[in-house]
């Protein structure tokens, strides 16, 4: 998993840098960044021994997100959403508090303020938001249906893809 900062100069990716027997019982995969200019890369998420994935760039370039579990080697870890500062390199997990797990897709709303994610909850998979700086968590979709994948926040509104027993992704 990869993505590229808004400026383009820099690219977060995903990756397990390990071999063998230790590579197939871990599962501490890292967030790197790589500098075009400089051409080297750098471990953001060292000493953060589980699961981080996916990662997401703010629109503004001012912050990093990617999901994270706790612990190396527990695949059913609680997955959380943690948020780096861009200057102070300082990390939040957004939904430490949060009782349910992180399960799908997740981005960022276009002024920042808001991380929207989806999550298994109570049968279905639900739309949920959560506020970058108080950390609060709402719930935006409830019904007999799935909402898998964000697509895009564009003009005000909220592009996702939900699927039910009757319908494939609309």
């Amino acid at each position: 998993q990869l993505a590229w900062s808004p400026a383009g100069d820099k690219v977060a990716y995903t990756c397990r840098k390990k071999t063998g027997k230790e590579y197939a019982i871990s599962t501490n995969s890292d967030i790197y960044f790589y500098d075009l200019k400089t051409g080297k890369s750098e471990n953001k998420t060292d000493g953060m021994m589980g699961y981080d994935l996916n990662p997401k760039f703010s629109p503004d370039g001012k912050s990093l997100l990617w999901l994270s579990m706790e612990r190396d080697g527990y695949e059913a870890d609680k997955n959380d959403i943690v948020v780096m500062d861009w200057k102070s390199k300082s990390k939040t997990n957004l939904t430490k508090a949060w009782d349910e797990s992180v399960t799908g897709d997740v981005a960022w709303s276009k002024d920042a303020k808001l991380v929207y994610f989806t999550a298994a909850f109570r049968g279905t998979k639900q739309l949920f938001s959560v506020d970058a700086k108080n950390k609060s968590v709402k719930q935006i979709t409830k019904g007999d249906f799935d909402i898998n994948d964000i697509v895009i926040d564009n003009k005000n509104k909220l592009w996702v893809t939900k699927t039910d027993i009757n319908h494939n992704a609309d």
